[in-house]
């Protein structure tokens, strides 16, 4: 069974946690942490969320972020699985 919808509040800051499967690398090399953060910033740009704090962990990620007054990151969260699936 998936877990409930998440009720996001614009501008109230939220914790976001991405775990690799089976708790496995996500990030191999230096190469791959550099491209994340390309995603991240093109990703923060073009959907304009705020981004407070993150740190990127061999295994994990975690981040400290708001969702801005009427954008979305559904279509965000979509683009950017589809590249690291395809990078990966």
């Amino acid at each position: 069974m998936g877990r409930p919808l998440r009720i996001i509040v614009p501008n109230l800051p939220f914790h976001i946690l991405n775990r690799g499967n089976n708790r496995q690398s996500v990030f191999r090399e230096e190469a791959d942490f550099i491209y994340y953060l390309e995603l991240l910033k093109r990703y923060k740009k073009e959907l304009g969320f705020k981004l407070f704090h993150f740190i990127l962990m061999p295994n994990h990620t975690h981040f400290s972020s708001s969702q801005t007054e009427g954008k979305t990151t559904e279509k965000g969260k979509i683009d950017c699985r589809k590249e690291m699936i395809i990078s990966g």
